[in-house]
């Protein structure tokens, strides 16, 4: 367990510190930690470099880049693979797997941690380097297109089996994309340029307009060339990140004329380069079978790594003093780059959303090729460039060792347009690009000419593109077939060592090197020569026990992120649960799904439900006892998107019964309705408004008020925030003023009569904080959480007379199993009869009372119907049921593109009676929103009940809410209604959405009746089900069991305020401090079993009669601790405790009356 927190520790950076803007760069970073989540059927990934240290391997591919995961998956189909990669994982980083994020990574790399790495070529010209798992492909604008049939033949590759190698590829990780409007007009643009014909899609590489194929599925996601890892065995690799190769290690051949590859030598990526680890291929007994080293570290990494290994030109690597292994000429030289020019159509940075190239122009016998893009150049700004570049330049340069860091950048020189014939090209691309950037599709668009003015003179031509020339990023080179590599791609006079990427192409083969670079991974494997016989003799990789338990839960883990994150597609992530071992916060407690992990085990205390209220019921039981959650879904920690706000309501939109994050159910009212099935509850996906309990209704309830306050405070000081009103918030607020709720009260935790702006769990950063970042606040050593698995029924034993029920532990599945496959957990049995704990349900008003009923504590005639045995028959649980109805006006008649809003600011008229609220809700997953001014009413008097439907835990009950049912409810519906068709009407409305609002709403009294009727809908603020007095005491312990209780907004008549969320929060941490006071309490008075160590006035009596006699009682006679439930004091028969002197403060002495018989 001790392992598995350390591990949280680790993982929470990734997540912790995900910020919209400011902090975005900070995301890039973190992708040095782990572990890290990760796609479907991955193989296992580490960053730990002890885990491979000194471990052999049947192949080692140095890259886990665009080549290199190919290969490795290829390979692992028969032998064992070493992959290690010196960046960390992509998954689980919404900048790197989102469309909408396209560029970012770019913005401010650095030269170690940076998932792109930035170098400056001597020519002067900044360029990048993917550093992450998936290498360039994970960073790139994500345009796949096939190479020319020309270059395919002029390699010399086997036409057939390239064929077959690129569709592997696109059957996994490439789409036909829909154009965005850019796109769309960047097509028409070049085809008003005359780059012609119109192609429509197509993988090849063919002259004319063209759609290519893209990385980006249809709901935004990338898809790098990691995720190809899943198509091989993933029990045959293993994937070192974070680890960067300083060189490899040879030795010679029995004979002393031939170098052979024993392995490799790597360091930590963040670490010292004296810290050195090796890793070695398998020796089989067969030399003939030997495996290899393959370098597919990149056109600048592969050339680097030989240099540092000792195989270059001597003189080179004398300077450096690197022992000579082998003087290879070849190696650095033939370096190209494409040159482009770009001219920027927009004439000043916008904030549009980043758009990565669909559509290419392919003109001058496929000499240039044009793209169009929307690139970020900073956090909140876009710039709109038309972009081209030439395809086969002449001139070449050359790639030396900077140092002998193997993290540090080479020097490297492409001789940008050094060749006359590449200038002369380059002139003709700036005149076709003008054309492009002026053309009629690209003005219309824009409103607006291109800001460039480019000369018509040859000479100023010229000296734009000098001045001008940028990278296509599609550098090349280094070791080149012919120099380095012979035609299998093995390095000349080295026994086992290949390379295998970029770095062995002459030319780039056709508008993005990169569709070619991921076949040629697949495609060289045909080359390795006898496969059949090393086959034989290769040694598959045997997987250590404690890799197999971390590759189980990989697995698990790859069903949350295997398509990573976006805004579209943001719920569906969600949905897909259960993982194993999570990202989370700081300082957050052990969490795991693997139920075996608490098979069997005790806990002093067992609260079922994380939610609202269960979290921060365990923090506080934390502080003095173990304690066991157990919560039905799983983490919202490793996904970042989840606590964003600009995905607020997403995901209500796409639900199912058994994984979303929201479950979704219909009362039988008709009315749809959702509940939270997420680390955290319902405060993880609602609008996280945050307003206190009335002051009147603290007094109905009759709880402390003082240590009311200081629950509340408790909350506010970790999770709460004052917002900074949105213009959409600034509207509503003055169209409540408008209405008349008055006062105005600014901004206010509490309750009170006016409109006001409310708290929000949103922090000034747009990130959620939910009821599970208040677990932080407990004892971590103390608590275990247990995700992904639904209690099924309580546990009981009887009491020694066998006259009463005890509450055992519980009974539990798996959210995603088997309902027959059942697990326990116990709650701790203390010695000499000490008080016990108790197992306390917090799952909400529609989970609390499905637990109890399944448990056979209901009514007996509805538990008959299921066979469910009676333990007590309790006629209250499910009764009492109460939603508050609402009524929404929508303000515009179609969707339109705005991020969605959770309320800030609320008014609240008719002596508390009535809530209005603003909210730009999601409709679609394509970012669609409508604007609406919702109403509720606080004090229905309609109630209704909660019933079984099956007796499957994961599934709804059936759930009657009788909405308006009563006359009252209905009449201040109306009321409701015509006050919030004021507040939407209002000028401030209106002069936001910049015209009235269409509003058809009849006036008449009789028809907004019928309105009502056919209008209501819920505010989610459902309770009731476990009501004090017919459930529950005022302690909160079932009526009738002992080790039982209910702590959530079950137990509510009313809901206590504009949002029940705050007062959830609070009633976990009271009812904790409270339950501490009594254990105490007991700790101070003895139990009942010990001998009491004050005097107690026995008066004489003779017969039956009842005496009465009083004595002082050290922290008075709480229920638990000195009385049970009946009120008999423990340990005396015929005495009882009939005053109210439950509920005393520890260091009080009150007096206790006590009846005798």
């Amino acid at each position: 367990m001790e392992t598995g927190r350390t591990r949280m520790e680790l993982t929470h950076i990734i997540c912790k510190y995900v910020l919209f803007t400011a902090f975005l760069f900070l995301v890039l970073k973190l992708s040095h930690s782990l572990p890290l989540t990760q796609g479907k059927n991955l193989p296992y990934l580490t960053s730990d470099v002890e885990e491979v240290s000194g471990k052999s391997f049947d192949y080692i591919v140095v890259g886990g880049g665009t080549a290199g995961c190919p290969l490795a998956a290829t390979l692992s189909e028969r032998f064992s693979v070493l992959v290690i990669e010196r960046g960390g994982s992509p998954y689980g980083n919404p900048l790197v797997s989102e469309k909408m994020y396209y560029g970012f990574p770019l913005i401010q790399p650095d030269e170690f941690l940076s998932v792109a790495q930035s170098f400056v070529s001597k020519d002067g010209v900044e360029s990048h380097r993917g550093r992450v798992l998936g290498g360039s492909s994970a960073i790139n604008g994500g345009f796949y297109s096939r190479a020319s049939d020309d270059f395919v033949k002029t390699v010399g590759w086997d036409e057939e089996l390239v064929k077959e190698a690129y569709e592997w590829v696109e059957s996994n990780i490439v789409f036909k994309p829909e154009l965005t409007i850019w796109q769309s007009v960047v097509e028409l643009g070049l085809l008003e340029a005359g780059i012609l014909p119109y192609n429509g899609f197509s993988m090849e590489h063919i002259e004319g307009t063209k759609i290519g194929g893209t990385l980006f599925d249809e709901y935004g996601i990338r898809h790098t060339s990691a995720d190809l890892l899943e198509t091989g065995n993933p029990e045959n690799i293993i994937v070192l990140l974070n680890a960067t190769v300083k060189n490899i290690i040879f030795h010679v051949n029995d004979k002393g004329n031939e170098s052979m590859v024993r392995g490799v030598r790597f360091i930590k990526s963040d670490g010292s380069t004296s810290q050195t680890y090796e890793a070695y291929l398998n020796q089989p007994e067969n030399s003939s079978s030997w495996g290899d080293v393959i370098l597919s570290a990149g056109a600048l990494g592969s050339p680097q790594i030989l240099l540092l290994s000792g195989i270059g030109p001597e003189k080179h690597l004398r300077n450096f003093g690197i022992p000579l292994v082998l003087d290879l000429k070849g190696v650095g030289k033939e370096m190209k780059d494409n040159p482009g020019i770009a001219l920027l159509a927009d004439t000043k940075p916008t904030h549009r959303f980043p758009d990565a190239p669909q559509v290419a122009g392919i003109t001058k016998d496929k000499k240039f090729i044009v793209e169009g893009g929307i690139v970020p150049i900073s956090f909140n700004a876009t710039r709109m460039p038309i972009a081209i570049k030439l395809a086969f330049p002449e001139s070449k340069g050359t790639l030396e060792l900077n140092s002998t860091d193997p993290r540090r950048n080479p020097a490297v020189e492409f001789h940008y347009l050094e060749k006359e014939k590449d200038l002369e090209e380059c002139t003709k691309m700036a005149q076709l690009l003008n054309k492009i950037a002026r053309s009629r599709s690209v003005v219309l668009f824009l409103g607006e000419e291109p800001q460039n003015n480019l000369m018509s003179s040859q000479d100023e031509l010229r000296n734009f593109c000098k001045k001008n020339v940028r990278t296509y990023y599609h550098y090349h080179g280094g070791s080149t077939v012919g120099s380095v590599v012979d035609d299998d791609y093995k390095v000349h006079g080295i026994k086992g060592l290949r390379v295998i990427d970029g770095s062995t192409f002459l030319e780039s083969p056709g508008t993005n090197p990169m569709a070619t670079v991921l076949m040629l991974g697949r495609n060289t494997v045909s080359g390795i020569d006898s496969m059949e016989k090393f086959e034989s003799s290769s040694t598959l990789l045997k997987v250590p026990v404690e890799w197999e338990i971390k590759i189980l839960e990989m697995e698990l883990l790859s069903i949350i992120h295997g398509h990573g994150l976006v805004a579209a597609f943001i719920f569906l992530l969600v949905n897909l649960s259960p993982s194993s071992s999570l990202p989370q916060g700081n300082g957050l407690p052990y969490m795991t799904s693997n139920v075996k992990e608490v098979l069997g085990k005790s806990f002093d205390y067992i609260i079922v439900g994380g939610g609202t209220a269960g979290c921060p019921l365990a923090a506080t039981l934390s502080e003095k006892f173990s304690v066991l959650l157990i919560e039905r879904g799983g983490s919202p920690y490793e996904n970042p998107m989840l606590l964003d706000k600009k995905y607020f309501g997403f995901p209500f939109l796409q639900t199912d019964e058994f994984s979303s994050v929201a479950q979704r159910f219909i009362s039988r009212d008709g009315v749809p309705n959702l509940r939270g099935r997420v680390l955290g509850g319902t405060s993880t996906i609602n609008a996280g408004f945050y307003s206190r309990a009335s002051a009147d209704f603290i007094k109905r309830v009759g709880w402390d008020e003082k240590l009311v306050k200081e629950a509340y405070e408790w909350a506010e000081s970790k999770v709460v925030f004052k917002p900074l009103l949105t213009k959409w918030n600034s509207a509503v607020k003055s169209g409540l003023l408008e209405a008349g709720i008055l006062p105005y009260n600014g901004f206010s935790w509490d309750h009170i009569a006016g409109t006001k702006i409310g708290g929000t769990v949103f922090d000034a950063n747009r990130k959620r904080h939910i009821s599970a970042d208040l677990l932080e606040r407990g004892n971590s050593s103390n608590i275990v959480v247990l995700l992904n698995a639904t209690v099924k029924n309580i546990v009981f034993r009887s009491d020694d007379k066998g006259k009463k029920s005890i509450v055992r532990g519980i009974r539990f599945i798996k959210s995603n199993g088997s309902i027959n496959q059942t697990y326990e957990s116990y709650l701790t049995q203390p010695e000499n009869s000490s008080p016990q704990g108790d197992v306390i349900l917090s799952a909400g008003a529609i989970g609390s009372p499905q637990i109890l009923l399944l448990s056979g504590i209901g009514p007996k005639g509805h538990l008959g119907n299921f066979s469910i045995p009676l333990l007590l028959d309790l006629k209250g649980v499910g009764q009492d049921m109460q939603d508050n109805p609402g009524i929404i006006l929508i303000l515009r008649a179609k969707p339109e593109y705005r991020l969605p809003e959770s309320p800030q600011v609320v008014g609240i008229a008719k002596d508390f009676k009535f809530v209005v609220e603003g909210f730009v809700l999601p409709v679609s997953f394509n970012a669609t929103t409508l604007m609406r001014i919702s109403i509720k009413l606080a004090f229905p008097e309609s109630k209704g009940k909660l019933e079984l439907n099956n007796t499957d835990p994961r599934q709804n009950p059936v759930v009657l809410f009788n909405y308006l049912a009563e006359e009252k409810d209905l009449r201040e519906c109306v009321q409701m209604v015509q006050l919030v068709k004021k507040v939407a009407r209002s000028r401030s409305i209106a002069r936001f959405l910049g015209a009235k609002p269409l509003i058809n709403v009849t006036s008449n009294p009789n028809e907004l009746r019928n309105f009502c009727r056919k209008n209501v809908r819920t505010y989610y603020h459902f309770h009731g089900g476990c009501s004090i007095g017919s459930v529950i005491d005022n302690d909160y312990r079932v009526i009738g069991v002992k080790g039982l209780r209910v702590i959530d907004g079950s137990t509510l008549s009313e809901s206590p305020g504009t949002n029940p969320m705050a007062t959830l929060l609070m009633l976990g941490r009271y009812q904790g401090i409270k339950i501490l006071r009594e254990r105490e309490d007991a700790s101070a008075f003895g139990h009942a079993t010990h001998k009491m160590d004050f005097p107690i006035e026995m008066p004489l009596f003779s017969g039956r009669g009842i005496l009465r006699t009083f004595y002082l009682c050290h922290g008075g006679c709480t229920v638990g601790s000195v009385v049970d439930i009946d009120h008999r004091v423990y340990g005396i028969q015929g005495l009882r405790v009939v005053d109210g002197s439950k509920i005393p403060m520890a260091t009080q002495r009150q007096a206790c009356h006590f009846h005798f018989w």
